[in-house]
């Protein structure tokens, strides 16, 4: 299981993104891996929610929401403030595939 800092310093070693797909989450350190699936297959998760699955603290589960929020992995989707806040994992566009017309 990674700290909180292992966590926040793969975050900032990785380039931002447009959100998601489950290759993306399958990369990520542990307990963050998990916690994106769990998010994933359940639609949102609040902040208190991010915190005990993360096993971090409330003010570590924000700066943490904070820095995927920014790099890509996240979308606010709730209220902001401490109790309020709810998160979402940002999907990625999916692109068309260009399909050949003479097959």
């Amino acid at each position: 299981m990674s700290s909180f800092s292992e966590v926040v310093q793969w975050l900032e070693e990785h380039q931002e993104i447009q959100g998601v797909n489950v290759s993306d989450i399958l990369e990520l350190p542990e307990p963050l891996r998990q916690t994106m699936q769990k998010m994933l297959y359940g639609q949102s998760m609040s902040l208190g929610q991010f915190a005990d699955e993360m096993s971090f603290s409330i003010s570590d589960a924000d700066l943490l929401s904070q820095v995927l929020v920014k790099k890509g992995y996240l979308i606010v989707v709730g209220e902001e403030g401490k109790d309020k806040t709810t998160y979402r994992v940002r999907l990625a566009k999916i692109r068309g595939r260009q399909i050949d017309i003479d097959l």
